[in-house]
Parts: structure tokens; C-alpha cells; sequence
């Protein structure tokens, strides 16, 4: 099973000996010990075996047309591999508030996509410090939700864990460690 990370701006990919599990703790976002849930996506997110991994596209004024110009590439890359899209976090530049001209760029480039996207949140996607509130949501449900998988906790998917960016990320990493050992 695969452990896959959202930190700071890279995403780090490790082969682990046993598949996580549901019901193992882990450290959530606020600090108290959350049992890990095993996601139950829409059957077409389930059914696809195969993604194009993007991340860090950081969208704001001056990115703005490089990142479109990204978003078409990956899409016609899952299109040509009929695979899904999973991407990585940190698609906005600032964390907070969205600009309502990039929002609106971006959300209809996302309106002619076809193919399945996970994402979860970096550090930028973050509305506030404590990471309850993400800036993916309307991209997210654009794409809809029989086409899009919005991770915002550690979760088991396809033998694999997501960690979306969390802030405490030091207590998170050793609890995961802690549970990969056992």
C-alpha cells in the first residue's frame, strides 16, 4: 500500500509493508485523535487504476494563464490515458480569500472536464490556520461529486492513505509512523 503526503509543497511517495488500516488513530487538525475512515468514493472514482499527479500550480494573477495552460495539459493527459486526475495541493497562491476573476477562469476550465479528480489541500488551499475550511470546495463541486473526491482528512483509499496538508504536521507524522509499525 502506497502513503501518500501533502507537505508544505511536495508530496512524498512511500511503499509501506502493511495496508493501512480503518479504525487506526491518527492526530486531526484540531488536535485530538481521529480514527482513520476508509472512503467509499463514487463508483467511477473506484473503478479508475490509473492518474495524472499535479500539484502546486499556486494560481493567482501573473500564474494564471501557465496554470490554465497546466489544468488543459493534465486533462488531456487523463484523457489520452483514461485515467483520473490527483492532485496534490497548494492550487492557490494565497491561502484565504479567492479572487473572484481567477475563481472564475479557473471554475470554467474545470466545467469541460471528464475524467475523475482526487484532491486534497496544501498549505495555500488553507482558508484559516486550523485547516477547517478549504479554498478546493468550489472546485470540487464543480467537477461534482460523482467526478471529484475532495480528501480534507487522513483517510484510507485503494490501499493507500491520503494526508491532506494538516498543521500539525510533526504529531501527525509520528503517529503515522507509529501506526505503520504495529
Amino acid at each position: 500500500a502506497a502513503l501518500l503526503f501533502g507537505l508544505s509543497s511536495r508530496v512524498l511517495v512511500t511503499v509501506c509493508v502493511r495496508p493501512f488500516r480503518a479504525g487506526r488513530c491518527i492526530c486531526s487538525a484540531a488536535g485530538g485523535p481521529e480514527p482513520l475512515k476508509v472512503l467509499a468514493p463514487p463508483p467511477r472514482i473506484a473503478a479508475t487504476n490509473r492518474f495524472v499527479v499535479l500539484s502546486d500550480l499556486h494560481v493567482k494573477s501573473d500564474t494564471l494563464r501557465t496554470a490554465l495552460q497546466a489544468l488543459r495539459a493534465a486533462h488531456g493527459a487523463a484523457v489520452a490515458r483514461n485515467a483520473g486526475i490527483l492532485f496534490c495541493g497548494d492550487f492557490w497562491h494565497a491561502r484565504g480569500a479567492i479572487p473572484v476573476h481567477l475563481l472564475h477562469h479557473v471554475l470554467r476550465e474545470l466545467e469541460t472536464w471528464t475524467q475523475p479528480v482526487i484532491m486534497f489541500p496544501g498549505n495555500h488551499d488553507m482558508v484559516n490556520r486550523v485547516g477547517d475550511e478549504q479554498s478546493l470546495t468550489p472546485l470540487a463541486t464543480t467537477l461534482g461529486a460523482e467526478n471529484c473526491l475532495l480528501v480534507t482528512k487522513p483517510a484510507v483509499f485503494m490501499n493507500a492513505l491520503f494526508v491532506p496538508y494538516l498543521a500539525r504536521v510533526e504529531a501527525t507524522l509520528k503517529e503515522l509512523r507509529s501506526a505503520q509499525s504495529r
